[in-house]
């Protein structure tokens, strides 16, 4: 019940932020408010099962409280701006890149009534004016002839354009483009002086996946910037983001074995992952430190953080992959376009978790050698 009183504080601060700047509930917005509560229910557990393990050490509840507390407030605060570092990119992060202009050419269109146009002879006895002032005859000026043509002229930096519409199957977009649809254009003969591009839903997803990446790349600066000032360290957070590359194993294996690809949905669920699975992370390594200043060798302290730091690791994941799981499973009308994200969330939560706890204290071992030392390691 402890963990779950901070729930009602994260929702009046979400809520209170969303009002501010214009949100409204809907499913993308509840989306981000069962992530939300997870990774606070997350710290909760990590500080109370820190609690717990000084009561059962011995110490009064005053003092197991206060202890507790204290050596969790600097992993709890880097691990709540490494979460805002990660996810402002998406914040900042807007629609199309690209706009569209067009030109402003003015076309004027006169038309007669449908009983003088069904005769051509008709047609081009009709009187028009010249710039002159004369009246003459439209067959003077004009040959007059039945033709097939578009209804509308569309043009595009002032170049006709033809647009093709062609609705979608069942398919994975990319998977319909780039396997289906650019080989198919590939055969056709293009005359001279026409040229064919792909707009609509493709030009959005591409666009969509450039600001990504470069979000991607924004965030793990940040994240990084954030975590060498809170270590005080150039090697740790290098070390603690090692469990990025392998969350990516989880994430394309889920969606593999789903029937899903790499979309813009999946990728906001690997962006939101992205700061879940860093925080594990600083957890483990935060703990190793603690130990080593101690006095405790290097050996020893990863070992005994690896053990101790083994329960809130887990408690914390479950808690996030069964927050995820309704989502993953709806059939509820709209629920697909968000179970890529859930799908790429859980599958990573699940492989950097088992991963991370092997991998990231043999990174520590191998590569973290300064800070406090025992005569032993000396």
């Amino acid at each position: 019940l402890v963990p779950v009183m901070a729930i009602p504080v994260s929702l009046i601060g979400g809520v209170f932020l969303m009002q501010a700047f214009g949100f409204t509930l809907n499913l993308l917005t509840l989306l981000a408010i069962v992530l939300s509560v997870g990774l606070v229910v997350d710290d909760a557990i990590v500080v109370v099962e820190n609690v717990e393990r000084h009561l059962r050490e011995g110490r009064s509840p005053r003092e197991a409280a206060l202890l507790g507390a204290r050596e969790l407030a600097g992993p709890v605060i880097a691990m709540t701006i490494t979460l805002a570092a990660v996810y402002t990119p998406i914040g900042l992060q807007g629609g199309l890149t690209g706009a569209l202009f067009r030109d402003r050419d003015i076309h004027v269109v006169t038309q007669y009534a449908p009983e003088f146009r069904e005769d051509l002879d008709d047609l081009r006895l009709a009187s028009v004016l010249t710039p002159s002032g004369s009246v003459v005859d439209l067959g003077t000026v004009a040959a007059i002839e039945k033709r097939e043509g578009p209804a509308f002229i569309s043009k595009e930096d002032k170049r006709r354009t033809v647009t093709v519409l062609v609705q979608t199957s069942d398919e994975p977009l990319n998977k319909l483009v780039f396997q289906r649809i650019l080989p198919a254009l590939g055969t056709v003969r293009v005359p001279e002086g026409i040229e064919m591009k792909m707009g609509g839903e493709v030009t959005r997803m591409n666009d969509q996946f450039v600001g990504m990446s470069i979000g991607f790349a924004i965030a793990f600066v940040l994240v990084f910037f954030v975590l060498a000032g809170q270590f005080e360290s150039v090697v740790q957070p290098l070390v603690m983001l090692g469990a990025i590359p392998v969350m990516m194993i989880g994430v394309f294996l889920a969606l593999l074995l789903t029937g899903n690809t790499l979309n813009t949905t999946s990728g906001n669920g690997i962006f939101a992952l992205m700061g879940v699975v860093v925080n594990a992370s600083v957890i483990l390594i935060d703990y190793i430190n603690q130990l080593r200043r101690e006095g405790v060798a290097l050996d020893e302290a990863i070992v005994t953080a690896g053990t101790r730091r083994l329960r809130p690791i887990m408690l914390t994941v479950s808690t996030t992959f069964f927050a995820m799981l309704p989502i993953a499973f709806s059939q509820a009308e709209g629920a697909d376009v968000y179970k890529p994200l859930a799908i790429a969330f859980m599958g990573g939560l699940v492989t950097s978790t088992v991963l991370t706890l092997v991998l990231i204290p043999v990174l520590y071992r191998i590569f973290v050698r300064s800070g406090p030392t025992t005569a032993e390691e000396s």
